[in-house]
Protein backbone atom coordinates (compact mmCIF):
# COMPACT_ATOMS: atom_id res chain seq x y z
CA UNK A 1 0.00 0.00 0.00
CA UNK A 2 1.43 3.78 -0.83
CA UNK A 3 1.22 6.00 1.71
CA UNK A 4 1.44 9.68 0.92
CA UNK A 5 4.00 11.38 2.82
CA UNK A 6 2.18 13.76 5.61
CA UNK A 7 2.47 17.09 4.48
CA UNK A 8 -0.50 18.47 6.95
CA UNK A 9 0.44 20.60 9.62
CA UNK A 10 0.72 19.07 13.14
CA UNK A 11 -1.23 20.36 16.73
CA UNK A 12 -4.36 22.61 16.88
CA UNK A 13 -3.63 24.19 13.39
CA UNK A 14 -4.00 20.71 11.81
CA UNK A 15 -7.04 19.18 13.40
CA UNK A 16 -9.83 20.51 10.67
CA UNK A 17 -7.42 19.40 7.81
CA UNK A 18 -6.86 15.76 9.37
CA UNK A 19 -10.38 15.37 10.94
CA UNK A 20 -11.69 16.22 7.31
CA UNK A 21 -9.10 14.24 5.16
CA UNK A 22 -10.60 11.26 7.05
CA UNK A 23 -9.49 7.27 7.06
CA UNK A 24 -7.47 5.83 4.95
CA UNK A 25 -8.69 2.07 4.92
CA UNK A 26 -6.99 -0.81 2.87
CA UNK A 27 -9.74 -2.67 1.06
CA UNK A 28 -8.60 -5.66 2.99
CA UNK A 29 -8.54 -4.24 6.42
CA UNK A 30 -11.78 -4.34 8.31
CA UNK A 31 -13.14 -1.93 11.21
CA UNK A 32 -16.11 -3.60 13.09
CA UNK A 33 -19.33 -1.45 13.46
CA UNK A 34 -18.76 -0.12 17.13
CA UNK A 35 -15.40 1.10 16.47
CA UNK A 36 -14.48 4.74 16.15
CA UNK A 37 -11.32 5.42 13.72
CA UNK A 38 -11.58 9.42 12.72
CA UNK A 39 -8.70 11.76 11.20
CA UNK A 40 -5.71 11.28 9.41
CA UNK A 41 -5.42 7.23 9.96
CA UNK A 42 -3.68 4.47 7.72
CA UNK A 43 -4.87 0.93 8.23
CA UNK A 44 -2.83 -1.53 5.77
CA UNK A 45 -3.24 -4.42 4.74
CA UNK A 46 -5.47 -7.10 6.21
CA UNK A 47 -5.18 -4.84 9.50
CA UNK A 48 -8.15 -4.73 11.70
CA UNK A 49 -10.02 -2.44 14.60
CA UNK A 50 -12.11 -4.35 17.23
CA UNK A 51 -15.23 -2.96 19.27
CA UNK A 52 -15.34 -0.22 20.87
CA UNK A 53 -11.45 0.64 19.98
CA UNK A 54 -10.68 4.26 19.21
CA UNK A 55 -7.91 5.44 16.43
CA UNK A 56 -8.13 9.70 16.84
CA UNK A 57 -5.65 10.96 13.99
CA UNK A 58 -6.62 14.39 14.91
CA UNK A 59 -3.25 15.85 15.46
CA UNK A 60 -0.61 14.10 13.36
CA UNK A 61 -0.94 10.87 12.23
CA UNK A 62 -1.72 6.90 12.94
CA UNK A 63 -0.50 4.73 11.01
CA UNK A 64 -1.25 0.62 11.42
CA UNK A 65 0.65 -1.75 9.54
CA UNK A 66 -0.08 -4.94 7.57
CA UNK A 67 -1.66 -7.50 9.67
CA UNK A 68 -1.83 -5.75 12.81
CA UNK A 69 -4.51 -5.52 14.99
CA UNK A 70 -6.41 -3.29 17.86
CA UNK A 71 -8.46 -4.79 20.26
CA UNK A 72 -11.82 -4.29 21.75
CA UNK A 73 -11.81 -1.03 24.02
CA UNK A 74 -8.07 0.43 23.05
CA UNK A 75 -7.44 3.86 22.30
CA UNK A 76 -4.56 4.76 19.40
CA UNK A 77 -3.57 8.48 19.81
CA UNK A 78 -0.99 11.39 18.55
CA UNK A 79 -0.01 14.20 20.16
CA UNK A 80 1.77 17.16 18.43
CA UNK A 81 5.14 16.43 17.18
CA UNK A 82 4.74 12.74 17.66
CA UNK A 83 2.63 10.58 15.29
CA UNK A 84 1.87 6.93 16.04
CA UNK A 85 3.35 4.34 13.90
CA UNK A 86 2.73 0.46 13.82
CA UNK A 87 4.51 -1.88 11.99
CA UNK A 88 3.66 -5.73 10.44
CA UNK A 89 2.30 -7.88 12.95
CA UNK A 90 1.42 -5.72 15.64
CA UNK A 91 -1.40 -6.83 18.48
CA UNK A 92 -2.86 -4.15 20.63
CA UNK A 93 -4.78 -5.67 23.27
CA UNK A 94 -8.15 -5.04 24.69
CA UNK A 95 -7.96 -1.79 26.92
CA UNK A 96 -4.62 -1.00 26.09
CA UNK A 97 -3.00 2.75 25.12
CA UNK A 98 -0.87 3.36 22.76
CA UNK A 99 0.10 7.58 22.56
CA UNK A 100 2.23 9.00 20.59
CA UNK A 101 4.91 6.49 19.82
CA UNK A 102 6.63 3.96 17.40
CA UNK A 103 6.27 0.13 17.47
CA UNK A 104 8.34 -1.86 15.47
CA UNK A 105 6.82 -5.29 13.83
CA UNK A 106 5.62 -8.62 15.68
CA UNK A 107 4.96 -6.70 18.71
CA UNK A 108 2.20 -7.35 21.09
CA UNK A 109 1.42 -4.71 23.47
CA UNK A 110 -0.67 -6.69 26.72
CA UNK A 111 -4.10 -5.96 27.62
CA UNK A 112 -4.34 -2.78 29.79
CA UNK A 113 -0.75 -1.57 28.91
CA UNK A 114 0.12 2.12 28.27
CA UNK A 115 2.48 3.50 26.11
CA UNK A 116 3.38 7.07 26.83
CA UNK A 117 4.67 9.92 24.14
CA UNK A 118 8.31 9.15 22.41
CA UNK A 119 8.75 5.42 23.18
CA UNK A 120 10.08 3.31 20.99
CA UNK A 121 9.22 -0.27 21.08
CA UNK A 122 11.91 -3.10 19.39
CA UNK A 123 10.94 -5.88 16.84
CA UNK A 124 9.55 -8.44 18.87
CA UNK A 125 8.94 -6.84 21.56
CA UNK A 126 6.42 -8.25 24.17
CA UNK A 127 4.70 -5.19 26.37
CA UNK A 128 3.03 -7.26 29.57
CA UNK A 129 -0.66 -6.38 30.45
CA UNK A 130 -1.26 -3.18 32.47
CA UNK A 131 2.42 -2.33 31.71
CA UNK A 132 2.79 1.33 31.95
CA UNK A 133 6.09 2.35 29.80
CA UNK A 134 6.78 5.95 30.14
CA UNK A 135 7.93 8.78 27.85
CA UNK A 136 10.90 8.89 25.96
CA UNK A 137 11.77 4.76 26.51
CA UNK A 138 13.54 2.83 23.81
CA UNK A 139 13.53 -0.58 23.82
CA UNK A 140 16.18 -1.23 25.18
CA UNK A 141 15.72 0.31 28.01
CA UNK A 142 13.99 -1.52 30.85
CA UNK A 143 10.86 -0.06 32.35
CA UNK A 144 9.83 0.32 35.94
CA UNK A 145 6.39 -1.22 35.90
CA UNK A 146 5.78 -3.86 38.39
CA UNK A 147 4.30 -6.11 35.21
CA UNK A 148 6.10 -4.78 32.32
CA UNK A 149 7.66 -7.88 30.58
CA UNK A 150 9.47 -7.48 27.35
CA UNK A 151 10.83 -9.99 24.78
CA UNK A 152 14.41 -10.65 23.81
CA UNK A 153 16.08 -12.39 20.58
CA UNK A 154 18.87 -13.91 21.71
CA UNK A 155 21.84 -13.49 19.26
CA UNK A 156 22.41 -16.22 16.55
CA UNK A 157 23.47 -19.74 18.26
CA UNK A 158 23.48 -18.15 22.06
CA UNK A 159 21.04 -18.44 24.17
CA UNK A 160 22.35 -17.75 27.76
CA UNK A 161 22.68 -20.30 30.26
CA UNK A 162 19.61 -20.97 32.54
CA UNK A 163 17.48 -18.31 30.33
CA UNK A 164 14.05 -20.15 30.75
CA UNK A 165 10.04 -19.29 29.99
CA UNK A 166 7.76 -19.15 33.17
CA UNK A 167 6.89 -22.85 31.59
CA UNK A 168 9.78 -23.73 32.88
CA UNK A 169 10.93 -24.15 28.82
CA UNK A 170 14.03 -23.77 27.29
CA UNK A 171 13.58 -21.06 24.02
CA UNK A 172 15.04 -22.66 20.54
CA UNK A 173 18.17 -20.84 19.67
CA UNK A 174 16.94 -17.12 18.25
CA UNK A 175 13.51 -17.52 20.08
CA UNK A 176 12.21 -15.24 22.33
CA UNK A 177 12.15 -15.66 25.63
CA UNK A 178 10.69 -13.23 28.42
CA UNK A 179 12.10 -10.87 30.64
CA UNK A 180 10.11 -8.89 33.73
CA UNK A 181 10.93 -5.90 35.38
CA UNK A 182 10.04 -5.21 38.50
Amino acid sequence: MHIEPDTLPTGHAGIAARLKKGPTIHSSAWVVPGATVLGDVVLEEESSVWYGAVLRGDINRIIIGPRSNIQDNAVVHVDTGYPTTMGELVTVGHNAVVHACKIDNEVLVGMGAIILDDVEVGARSIIGANALVGHGVTSKQQSSSATCARSTAWPPGGVPTGAGLASGKQPATEAVALQCFY
